[in-house]
């Protein structure tokens, strides 16, 4: 294993507090033929808390970086559920 990073990802603000992550590293496995394969591992973690309520988002993806757009597209939804689960609690 290779060039791990564990960095925080620039992400939009949702609810009372989010978070976001970037884990990414890189595999090689050299074979006895003598050719090589790899392969860039991207993990993406979105946390999100409104009020009493806490939700997220785990993206993989292999040998491309995660597309963000759809990430905070699909957290927008996780965001309104959320909202209405916070709403429902008292």
């Amino acid at each position: 294993m290779t060039d791990f990073n564990f960095d925080g990802l620039s992400f939009a603000d949702l609810g009372d507090e989010t978070v976001a992550y970037r884990m990414s590293f890189s595999i090689e496995a050299d074979y006895v033929s003598g050719e090589s394969l790899g392969f860039d591992f991207f993990f993406d973690i979105i946390g999100v808390r409104i009020g009493r309520v806490a939700g997220g988002l785990t993206y993989f993806s292999v040998d491309d970086r995660p597309d963000t757009a759809a990430e905070s597209e699909l957290m927008g939804f996780i965001e309104e559920r959320m909202g209405a689960a916070e709403g429902e609690l008292d």
